[in-house]
């Protein structure tokens, strides 16, 4: 994507994480470079004439000469523009430095804040902060983690609810492992049975927050399974049209711009309760569109 050979980054060794402000002072430069380089053809450069035998215009394709403290390249692009001008670009990430990166950068955010009011409070900071940097905060769409628990009958789906709590608590090793893979953080010589020491991480931040936050007083073997077992912002349990609702409602009060579906176990039968039965009731409430509208990815992620 950055496209020249003389693109270089400083190398911090396989076995060393760089520090985490570092990591996102490094992904502000990386965008930064990366749009010059999409930047570096003008439109109409590509002339492909057979008659003339002219491909590519040579007034209208730049170099960047780029050099910052993390990243370097002439430029131009190599592979020509893009047919939407550039990519969208997508950020995940919620502590102070990960939501500034989204703020100035960001055409769409996944968000993992736990509950309505932390749904709340982080896409009110978000739109802030691209209000500061002089950015129209609609021209950003945030959607939250959702792993909806569907069933033919809401008993069905309470029961499955139950049923993921269970399986967690009987692989607790893996549920820690997972989330240790995401903050940098061994767990395994922690005592399951302790309470949930105090933690910190070069790693994900936001990720170990808000596991911090949800374990209170509990020991970690509690927490991971409480954890682990409400993988999405907040709870979303029923038939289709219950979890439907349930969205509606949440979007009302938190003021986004909708979810991400995510599946802790994909199947067939798990993506086919979505595509077949959650999404035709949100359609009914006109909650999701029905077909789309534009050629282009971003026209049709701002549209609705």
């Amino acid at each position: 994507m950055t496209g020249s050979s003389d693109f270089s980054a400083q190398n911090f060794g396989m076995d060393q994480l760089p520090p985490h402000d570092r990591r996102y002072d490094m992904a502000a430069e990386y965008i930064d470079i990366v749009t010059q380089l999409w930047s570096s053809w003008e439109p109409g450069a590509i002339v492909a004439d057979r008659k003339s035998g002219v491909l590519i215009d040579p007034e209208k394709v730049h170099t960047i000469d780029f050099a910052g403290e993390y990243y370097k390249s002439r430029g131009p692009l190599n592979s020509g523009p893009c047919p939407q001008g550039r990519p969208v670009i997508a950020q995940a990430g919620g502590s102070a430095k990960g939501r500034a990166i989204a703020a100035r950068y960001a055409d769409t955010i996944v968000a993992h804040p736990k509950g309505i009011e932390g749904m709340k409070d982080y896409r009110n900071d978000v739109r802030a902060q691209m209000r500061a940097f002089g950015r129209d905060p609609d021209s950003c769409k945030i959607l939250f983690m959702a792993v909806p628990v569907i069933g033919e009958t809401s008993a069905e789906a309470r029961e499955k609810a139950a049923m993921r709590k269970v399986k967690t608590a009987e692989n607790v090793d893996r549920a820690l492992a997972q989330l240790g893979w995401i903050t940098n953080i061994d767990f395994s010589g922690h005592d399951l049975d302790a309470p949930v020491e105090e933690l910190t991480t070069n790693g994900h931040q936001s990720s170990l927050a808000g596991f911090i936050r949800k374990a209170g007083g509990k020991t970690l073997r509690e927490a991971i399974v409480s954890y682990s077992s409400s993988p999405g912002s907040l709870d979303l349990v029923g038939t289709p049209d219950e979890v439907a609702a349930q969205m509606g409602e949440v979007m009302q009060e938190v003021g986004g711009d909708g979810f991400l579906f995510t599946q802790g176990n994909m199947s067939r039968r798990s993506v086919a309760e979505i595509t077949d039965g959650l999404v035709p009731a949100l359609q009914q409430r006109g909650l999701v569109r029905k077909k789309y509208g534009h050629a282009m990815f971003r026209d049709n992620l701002l549209e609705f």
